[in-house]
């Protein structure tokens, strides 16, 4: 359990270090709390979480066998991470969630329940992953993107291949999931599965890496972090991998066995929520999946230098005989912070309203709403938000806060 922790632990630092600016106040990217309350609150605080979570991080990374400095390391990081998550939205990242729940499960209970519960949550990350991906749209978008980055590598080409090729190939991602995450389930089919599950994260790092798309370092090391976190998991017995406590400590451990339960029932449940609106696109696991809502900003010509300096790059160009430009949030985020913008459509709308309100846009800017798409036919239902007002007028539905946190 301590080499667990330890892998954990050193992900946390490395991936946190690659998006620094992300959980400091160090950027103009708007930052959207959870509740509303908490949009008061100073610029200055956010350091200390941040450093909470490193400071524990640390300490499980360099603990001895017995070490109260790593399991008090491991409560801070339990403690911190939340707090930092509730200052800003955007840093509910899928794997800042993940590596989160590995070590709040084994904070709670005693190892050996520890491992099983692991076990069922991390299966469970590769099922709802793969469940989000069973849809047209998947192949029409990401699918398509994910396999074009994986031929350039070979020097090829999806343009090539027949429309029936194509799509069988694409598919291969959402099967290969759903098969890795049963398998993991199942004693006898784990070793198998552990396979699969190796060779698929070293695809992902082939595809996305710098041969391929090219993209943040964040999402390789998350990746590595994935297979080394697997091979422990899963590469041995449950009783190799878990030391039991004695005595006392024992006692304690066990008195937390219930919330643990608790914990990892609720992370491998809700993401069946998320297909009712009830839970977020990215706890669910629908990363890389065309489920989230697409949200597109537009503002006037004339206003692009009233907006933020670090956004007016990332403003396009208007098409021919208009006077509206494309505002592209997903690129200012990952140029300012080096990760993907939360792809929920509640916080790229506060994003929006916060955009014009600092610029002071009034009805120079426009939102454009395309829901989830029809798992059938990849349709999306489109709704137009002319101005600030109708902006705000639709935030105000989301029961999460969406105002942002004022720029000291």
């Amino acid at each position: 359990m301590k080499r667990l922790q330890r892998i954990v632990a050193a992900a946390l630092l490395c991936l946190i270090g690659v998006t620094w600016k992300l959980w400091t106040p160090l950027t103009e990217f708007p930052r959207v709390p959870f509740a509303q309350w908490a949009t008061g609150l100073p610029a200055w605080l956010d350091w200390v979480p941040a450093a909470v979570v490193v400071c524990g991080s640390i300490a499980v990374l360099v603990q001895r066998r017995d070490s109260r400095y790593g399991r008090a390391g491991q409560w801070l990081v339990v403690f911190g991470l939340p707090v930092s998550i509730l200052l800003d939205q955007h840093r509910l990242q899928p794997w800042a969630y993940e590596l989160w729940l590995i070590l709040a499960i084994p904070a709670l209970a005693q190892p050996s329940v520890s491992i099983r519960l692991l076990r069922i949550f991390v299966a469970s990350i590769y099922v709802h992953s793969a469940v989000s991906k069973l849809d047209v749209a998947f192949f029409e978008s990401h699918g398509r993107l994910l396999l074009s980055g994986l031929l350039d590598v070979c020097g090829l080409s999806d343009r090539l291949l027949p429309d029936a090729a194509r799509n069988a190939m694409i598919g291969l991602f959402p099967v290969g999931e759903l098969l890795v995450g049963a398998g993991l389930l199942i004693p006898r089919t784990r070793r198998w599965a552990l396979v699969g599950s190796l060779a698929m994260h070293a695809l992902l790092l082939i595809t996305l890496g710098p041969l391929g798309l090219d993209h943040k370092p964040g999402v390789l090391v998350w990746n590595i972090a994935f297979i080394a976190q697997n091979l422990v998991l899963f590469g041995g017995s449950r009783h190799n991998v878990a030391a039991e406590p004695e005595g006392a400590a024992a006692a304690d451990f066990r008195s937390g066995n219930a919330a643990a339960v608790v914990v990892a029932f609720v992370a491998t449940a809700a993401p069946l929520l998320q297909p009712l609106g009830w839970f977020d696109n990215w706890p669910a696991w629908a990363v890389y999946s065309a489920r989230p809502s697409v949200v597109e900003i537009t503002v006037r010509d004339t206003r692009v230098n009233d907006l933020p300096v670090s956004l007016q790059a990332h403003v396009g160009p208007p098409p021919p005989l208009q006077e509206w430009r494309p505002v592209n949030i997903d690129a200012w985020s990952f140029a300012e912070l080096d990760c993907p913008v939360y792809p929920q459509e509640r916080y790229r709308l506060a994003v929006a309203l916060a955009i014009a309100d600092r610029a002071g846009l009034g009805d120079d800017m426009r939102v454009v709403l395309r829901g989830p798409p029809d798992r059938i036919t990849g349709e999306r239902r489109s709704t137009r938000l002319n101005g600030r007002d109708e902006i705000a007028e639709s935030c105000s539905g989301f029961f999460i806060n969406t105002q942002a946190r004022r720029i000291d």
